[in-house]
């Protein structure tokens, strides 16, 4: 029986652990007439160009204050199912200023209703426009100078919007779909698929486009299956980096091996995390499909590497490789990869966190809608 369960839980190990690559094998080689280390290099050229790219376009912007703001929520949620129906509609940015009544409560000029967007125009996605400096410090999104020159130069059209809650508020549901655009030209493209139960079981999926050739995605997910993929990807869907963990912590009271699988991509570079007859880790590389017997592969960790690892991933700058090739030169991953280790980085933990969804499209729906509800409660007063 523990055996079967162990074969079972492999096969579920691999199944979870495929459905992360989207078809990256399926994609012919491109390296197969060059060796290891051509290959590597050439792979890694690939990786710089698609980074270069993304830090030139106007969509790179919108992450860079995403590291600062890291501890700062999202703003509280309403404790209610929110779809596109309620939100659809062009809103301007277009703040009313604070005007003191008779009183002197500093109500504003609509009564008790704080307002910042004004409907402009009827649409069937919800579109917003907005001042880019606003996007770009989601921090000052409310903050507002009756001096200041509004120029809503940057729009996001949302074409999905999903928010469902449960009664207990424990779990939800989350689906987003968005387009930004900077005076007229893309400035990036993001998709959010987010489920919770409780406090413990959730599910993340987030993709950003830079632009129309290179995107970045993340699969997050935390129950019974640890599971984490990071991914840089061009149009075709070939992928030019993945990172990938699957992590299966078997119940303990059945004495079951607990379930590990690591993989890289660099292009058609493939470093593989596997156990040895004697239970150690040790990695070995591909080049397409094909072994690289003559390679040997070390992984430089401060505090060495367990079986249950589960942070030490390339992405989270707490791991190294080192290739050693069949000429005995070797290769140090950070140094090969450079810079663009630290920017990746970066993009992935703040997609994690789903940074751009949270702190800048959720803040202005849940505005919008509740100035939508207010002025109803106005009007019935």
């Amino acid at each position: 029986m523990r055996k079967m369960a162990i074969v079972f839980g492999g096969l579920l190990l691999v199944a979870l652990f495929n459905s992360c690559e989207k078809g990256a094998d399926d994609s012919p080689s491109k390296t197969e007439l060059l060796n290891l280390k051509e290959a590597l290099d050439v792979s890694a050229q690939q990786v710089d160009d698609a980074v270069n790219a993304i830090e030139q376009s106007a969509a790179y912007g919108l992450f860079q204050q995403g590291a600062q703001l890291k501890e700062e929520g999202g703003g509280d949620a309403p404790a209610l199912n929110i779809y596109l129906n309620d939100l659809m509609g062009v809103y301007a940015y277009d703040p009313v200023e604070d005007v003191e009544d008779s009183e002197g409560s500093g109500k504003t000029t609509s009564g008790h209703c704080k307002s910042y967007f004004k409907r402009i125009d009827d649409s069937e996605w919800f579109v917003i426009l907005l001042p880019h400096e606003k996007v770009l410090k989601p921090h000052d999104l409310f903050d507002f100078d009756p001096e200041d020159v509004i120029t809503n130069n940057f729009k996001i059209t949302t074409t999905q919007f999903l928010f469902e809650v449960d009664q207990s508020m424990k779990g939800h549901n989350y689906q987003l779909a968005s387009r930004f655009d900077l005076e007229d030209e893309y400035a990036g493209e993001l998709w959010v698929e987010e489920t919770r139960e409780g406090f413990i079981k959730s599910k993340i999926y987030s993709k950003f486009g830079f632009t129309d050739e290179y995107f970045i995605s993340i699969m997050a997910q935390f129950n019974d299956t640890i599971k984490l993929s990071y991914s840089l990807e061009n149009a075709e869907q070939e992928i030019l980096f993945n990172e990938t963990m699957v992590f299966i912590p078997f119940d303990a009271s059945e004495e079951l091996a607990l379930q590990f699988v690591y993989e890289m991509l660099i292009g058609d570079i493939k470093i593989v995390r596997t156990l040895n007859d004697e239970q150690q880790i040790v990695y070995a590389v591909y080049k397409g499909d094909e072994l690289q017997e003559d390679a040997l592969v070390e992984v430089i960790m401060p505090n060495g590497e367990s079986l249950s690892s589960i942070n030490s991933l390339f992405m989270h700058m707490s791991k190294d490789i080192r290739i050693t090739f069949n000429d005995e030169s070797e290769v140090l991953l950070s140094e090969l990869i450079g810079d663009n280790q630290e920017v990746l980085s970066n993009l992935f933990e703040q997609m994690k966190e789903l940074y751009l969804s949270k702190m800048i499209v959720d803040k202005l729906a849940w505005q919008i809608y509740r100035e939508q509800d207010c002025e109803v409660e106005e009007k019935m007063r």
